[in-house]
């Protein structure tokens, strides 16, 4: 609605309303056909440090039990408040999952649905210092070693793969490309 403040008044109105009727007719005694309900699939969750946050937590809780949601969309797993990747002060990185984990255990274990995970955001370890690109509190930056950033992404599935298997739960990755394979690669040792 914040574009239509450029709107007269008048325009506004017209806006809101049906064109040529304000009446809805519709033929109940027309053929039916199946529902999919396609709406439940998957929703936007937002961002995985959101998702830390008990009034969130209730929020999603209460759309899995009222809508039925299968999924659920994350961005940010990477961003520095889930605390995945830091740098020790040797310059080696560290991983830690805990905030990751209850994220995952909320979505996969207590409400049983799907999480889908966008491996976004370059965390601050591993972006230039010296240039650093920001959207909001988001790094935008391409890691400076994509080496790092492989380390990164590679251990953190072989993480969830190894949680979410022995949860009963596989973690399926596709990439568009055919990749769902990755996984039990990881599960298997091979990457």
């Amino acid at each position: 609605m914040s574009l239509l403040r450029h709107r007269t008044s008048e325009a506004k109105t017209n806006l809101l309303r049906l064109s040529g009727s304000d009446t809805i007719q519709a033929d109940f005694t027309a053929k039916s056909s199946p529902l999919h309900p396609v709406w439940n699939r998957m929703i936007g969750a937002g961002y995985a440090r959101d998702l830390l946050l008990a009034i969130v937590q209730d929020s999603i809780r209460r759309s899995v039990k009222e809508i039925a949601f299968q999924g659920f969309l994350l961005h940010g797993i990477f961003q520095d408040e889930i605390g995945v990747c830091r740098r020790n002060a040797d310059g080696t990185l560290r991983l830690n999952f805990v905030y990751l984990d209850l994220v995952l255990n909320l979505l996969v274990e207590e409400l049983h649905t799907i999480p889908w995970l966008f491996l976004d955001y370059t965390p601050s370890c591993l972006a230039p210092s010296s240039s650093l690109r920001q959207f909001g509190d988001h790094i935008m930056n391409l890691p400076v070693s994509l080496s790092e950033w492989t380390w990164l992404i590679t251990e953190t599935l072989r993480h969830m793969v190894r949680l979410r298997l022995s949860a009963g739960f596989f973690l399926e990755i596709l990439d568009g490309t055919g990749h769902a394979g990755f996984c039990r690669q990881l599960h298997n040792g091979r990457i």
